[in-house]
This record gives structure tokens, sequence and C-alpha cells, in this order.
């Protein structure tokens, strides 16, 4: 957002648990806010983009021209006809990362850093 010169603003940001019908009443309540459906939107989890798809499909938005972002890539995207842009883990990284902190942690160890940031991909569909 930084990039494209638009400010973040707080009641862009909606909070709630992880599963299919918060991401669906999460959706109808930011569209019943606006007085539209958004412009994008973005997920943090492919449960959340589940609601919110159902919320389109109910209220025929899916041929919209919203520009959909989740997190959690997963080849089933590649087959939907909705481009769906994703944030990609690499899941690899973060298991071996979890590994290692349980090992230190099991052997009596305090690790460096509890916490440890990786780089993700962006998988464009949108374009």
């Amino acid at each position: 957002m930084a990039q494209a010169g638009i400010a973040l603003r707080p009641e862009w940001v909606i909070n709630g648990n992880y599963h299919p019908s918060s991401g669906y009443e999460m959706f109808a309540a930011l569209c019943a806010r606006l007085g539209r459906p958004p412009k994008a939107l973005f997920t943090a989890a492919c449960g959340l983009l589940e609601g919110v798809l159902r919320y389109m499909s109910q209220h025929h938005l899916l041929d919209s021209d919203i520009h959909l972002t989740s997190f959690d890539d997963h080849y089933l995207y590649d087959s939907l006809s909705l481009r769906i842009d994703t944030v990609q883990q690499d899941n690899r990284q973060l298991a071996w990362h979890c590994y290692d902190l349980i090992s230190q942690l099991i052997e009596g160890d305090t690790p460096e850093t509890l916490q440890r940031y990786l780089p993700a991909t962006l998988q464009f569909r949108h374009q």
C-alpha cells in the first residue's frame, strides 16, 4: 500500500478468528460500513477467504473487479477462474526453524532469538 501511495486507515483492518464464518461476517460488515464492496481485500488465512468467497457468491460479486489477496498459497488457487494473489510461506524453512528452536529448548538451552523472520514469495495471479 505504501508503494501505491495509499495510507492505511485503521477502519480497514478487521480482526476476528480464522473460521470461514468469520470471513463471511467480517466481509459483510465491511461492505455494509463502506456501502459497497471494497476495491481490494487481503485475508490473513485461506479459511477467512473461504467465507469471503461464500459471501461474494451469494451476493453475485464473483464477477466484480475486487482484487483479492490472501495468505497461504495453495495449488488449488491456480485452478480457480477467480484470480487470487497469495503470499507463499517457505514451509520447509518454517519447519526447520521450529525444529531448531524446540531442540534447543528440550536440551535446556535458551535460543538467542525466539522470533525469526523468513522471506515469503508473492504469487501474482491477478495480472
